[in-house]
């Protein structure tokens, strides 16, 4: 089967009930149901998601308020108003076998009945149970351990914690041969956890022949997006890293160097390369080691012939506070006692320039602190332009949790070519890095 096409042109899969798998934040029960029409019996199990936070001994995890809402009673979880509604039936630090408690029915707006499996590890006469246009949802695999592949309770300092290693990655394989039993085909449609090898998201692909395994709807158009950023490149490209740190952003940007026309630094790095070229910062956020880091970026793209644009002034505040009293100065020349917390109006201008005329544009990370409503100039000037150079039929892809979180604000999501539903995923890519989870299906 041709690793390249998608599903619905594949031939159809001679499969007893497949497997879609992990299920991430953004890769709900609609956009993938259609591929039940290509198994002959139509029936569907699903992996659940290695959600953010979501583990034995994490009692209120971390999820995005916009596709999960916490309801009190008995950890019910809700996946937005058009998928699956499941309750989660045992406190986090229970595990599958502590639990007797009853389980609600799953349902699903769209008529197709939901199972649930109490533990995804003995799911096998569930899976087996399964009627025709049924769909087996099971319990969160991260109540497992094998899940993620690394030893609990030892230190990495501990000298017995390499044939701990060991002996949790030779359990993490059984584990995905045991999820892989329930299923003759695979699917994974979660693009946000492509970068883990987890046993859902990349071990249980070595259970299944090359004709049986596949990468869904979600993840063909995630990957499509990264190659026309990094292979099918129309120039002129521009690439905004925004974020408060240079560290978290280096790979990327060392990857990016030898691909962009136009590299636009801005957000918390902004004062980090102020104050590497001697400028006064005030309070504003700064990584001190990372200094001669940022001359060297700044050196590396001179020698390269990169535009490289860095924030001119900035909208300083007396406070961290959407309250606080403002005014714009040179991003160099911070009065003490006050922080930048946004680009300015002559920063916003270049940030224009260097992406209106953009044929390929990537944004990740903000360019002030957007989340108050005073500080939005920037983020909202580096989104119209975006917009403006995606009608005049540039590609541009906004990943990264902030960034998105921006468009979204705005109410211009509409008017970009890709929003990616990766974070971690998305930067790997960006640095050049293997996804597992996709190497796992193509066969890399």
């Amino acid at each position: 089967m041709p690793q390249g096409m998608r599903p619905s042109s594949r031939r159809k899969v001679s499969a007893r009930f497949a497997v879609l798998c992990p299920w991430h934040r953004t890769s709900l029960v609609p956009d993938v149901l259609p591929i039940r029409n290509h198994l002959s019996c139509g029936q569907l199990l699903f992996l659940p998601p290695a959600m953010h936070g979501l583990r034995p001994e994490i009692h209120r995890p971390r999820l995005p308020s916009d596709r999960f809402r916490l309801l009190p009673a008995d950890y019910q979880w809700r996946f937005s108003a058009e998928s699956v509604r499941y309750r989660q039936t045992r406190p986090f630090s229970q595990t599958a076998a502590e639990s007797d408690r009853p389980l609600a029915p799953a349902k699903h707006s769209t008529g197709v009945p939901v199972q649930f499996a109490p533990d995804c590890a003995k799911a096998g006469d569930a899976a087996a149970a399964l009627k025709p246009g049924e769909v087996l949802l099971l319990e969160n695999l991260r109540f497992y351990p094998e899940e993620e592949g690394k030893p609990v309770g030892i230190d990495k300092e501990d000298p017995a914690y390499e044939d701990a290693k060991k002996a949790m990655k030779a359990s993490q394989k059984e584990f995905a041969k045991t999820l892989a039993s329930y299923a003759d085909c695979y699917i994974n449609d979660a693009f946000g956890t492509a970068h883990r090898k987890h046993a859902s998201t990349a071990v249980i692909a070595d259970y299944f022949d090359a004709d049986n395994k596949m990468l869904g709807y979600l993840m063909e158009k995630e990957v499509q997006a990264v190659d026309n950023i990094l292979k099918d490149i129309k120039r002129p490209f521009t690439a905004i890293m925004g974020g408060s740190k240079v560290s978290t952003k280096i790979g990327i940007i060392e990857n990016l160097m030898d691909k962009v026309d136009n590299l636009i630094l801005c957000g918390g790095m902004t004062y980090t390369f102020a104050k590497a070229q001697g400028g006064k910062i005030g309070n504003s956020i700064v990584e001190d080691d990372k200094l001669d880091l940022a001359l060297d970026i700044i050196a590396k793209a001179k020698a390269k012939g990169v535009n490289l644009v860095l924030g001119s002034d900035c909208v300083a505040a007396d406070a961290f506070s959407n309250d606080a009293h403002t005014q714009v100065v040179p991003a160099n020349n911070i009065p003490d006692g006050w922080e930048g917390l946004d680009a300015g109006p002559e920063t916003q201008k270049a940030f224009a320039a260097a992406i209106e005329d953009a044929k390929t544009i990537l944004w990740n990370g903000p360019a002030g602190v957007f989340e108050f409503d005073n500080f939005t100039a920037g983020s909202r000037a580096i989104a119209e332009a975006i917009a403006k150079a995606t009608k005049n039929g540039a590609f541009s892809l906004i990943g990264g949790g902030d960034s998105v979180a921006c468009i979204n604000k705005f109410g211009m999501a509409d008017q970009v070519s890709y929003i990616s539903t990766g974070g971690g995923a998305l930067l790997e890519a960006i640095e050049g890095k293997i996804l597992p989870g996709v190497a796992a299906i193509k066969g890399e």
